[in-house]
């Protein structure tokens, strides 16, 4: 919930600000799907953080271009041809 929403009705939320962690001598780091790694060291897992990030900002905007290409691919009609225009000219021209 965000803070100060009215229909939070007070309610409190744990919130980690430490997404990197070390677990067994391996560095992890975590996201809402699930923790990624073993990395080997604490800089590589804050290098595959940032690019975890990144992939998931430029996916994002991938998916929404698709939607946009999608509503207006429904705003174009399609004609079809009748068969025999078709047959007459023996082409698509």
């Amino acid at each position: 919930m965000r803070r100060g929403d009215p229909s939070d009705n007070g309610r409190n939320y744990f919130r980690s600000c430490t997404r990197i962690f070390n677990l067994n001598g391996a560095w992890y780091f975590g996201t809402r799907e699930e923790d990624q790694g073993p990395f080997a060291r604490k800089q590589i897992a804050l290098k595959e953080v940032e690019r975890y990030a990144n992939e998931r900002v430029e996916l994002r905007r991938f998916q929404q271009s698709r939607e946009v290409s999608a509503m207006q691919a429904e705003d174009f009609e399609l004609a079809m041809l009748p068969i025999e225009e078709y047959a007459a000219n023996g082409s698509l021209a």
